[in-house]
């Protein structure tokens, strides 16, 4: 890998639960992929700094479907440990 310079990046992210449904079943992950490290959403927002930048994530979650909030998790979480595995490729 060729030396670059590291990325800069601010980070913030929210969901609504709409005007339709009760609850919110999205799904969002931000991780730093340098340090392998999730963001938690109820944190202020993220500056990462570093060469490979973070993972950004949304899966809806199919609100009115059953398990539509265990499926957007499993999606996000699923992408980033494949990702976090290997993310310079």
């Amino acid at each position: 890998m060729r030396n670059r310079e590291p990325l800069i990046v601010t980070v913030a992210a929210m969901t609504d639960v709409g005007l339709v449904r009760e609850q919110n079943e999205d799904a969002i992950l931000v991780g730093d992929l340098d340090r392998s490290v999730v963001w938690e959403l109820d944190e202020e927002p993220w500056v990462l700094t570093g060469q490979l930048g973070p993972l950004m994530v949304v899966c809806d979650g199919m609100g009115g479907v059953e398990g539509g909030e265990v499926a957007s998790d499993l999606g996000v979480r699923a992408l980033w440990t494949e990702v976090a595995a290997n993310p310079s490729a």
